[in-house]
């Protein structure tokens, strides 16, 4: 849930078909003859969600919309299912969406570092997205949509969003 009322979004892997659909094409997109490739689960997983739910200029219109037809307003509860199913989402679809995604291949055995969600709200305002910590501590940052991939260091040095956390 957000600094305001909004959707309470439900995040629930073990009985959602959209979710275990999009893992199925990220787990392909990750494999390199029929075995998943730790190397390329992250980049797939950003790849998969960003294909299937593409961030476009009226995202934030389209998400409204949907809640709105759903009546999930005022922190009433929405599965993140209904936001993969219609293709819309904004900061905090994604950044769910990819964590969700990454906790399924930790549970596979094929990562073995730390995803999470992080949000954060400066003069330019509020912001959510996907943060992984490996296992040797090395962070990468998925913003879906602000179409970035990378470190945190990268991301400062394209003057992008402040992902740093207070220990950063």
């Amino acid at each position: 849930m957000g600094g305001s009322p909004r959707e309470a979004i439900v995040v629930d892997s073990k009985n959602s078909q959209p979710i275990s659909n999009l893992f199925n094409i990220a787990r392909k997109k990750a494999s390199i003859n029929g075995t998943v490739k730790r190397s390329e689960v992250l980049r797939a997983v950003f790849g998969i969600v960003y294909e299937q739910i593409p961030p476009t200029d009226n995202s934030e219109i389209l998400v409204e919309r949907l809640i709105g037809t759903y009546l999930a307003w005022d922190d009433r509860k929405m599965n993140l299912d209904r936001f993969i199913e219609n293709r819309v989402g904004v900061c905090r679809h994604y950044a769910l969406a990819c964590g969700v995604l990454l906790e399924l291949f930790k549970k596979n055995g094929n990562i073995f570092g730390t995803p999470s969600i992080d949000r954060s709200t400066t003069f330019e305002g509020a912001h959510a997205w996907c943060r992984y910590t490996g296992s040797c501590g090395e962070v990468r940052i998925l913003d879906v949509m602000q179409n970035f991939f990378g470190s945190i260091q990268e991301a400062e040095s394209e003057g992008r969003w402040d992902y740093r956390r207070p220990e950063d």
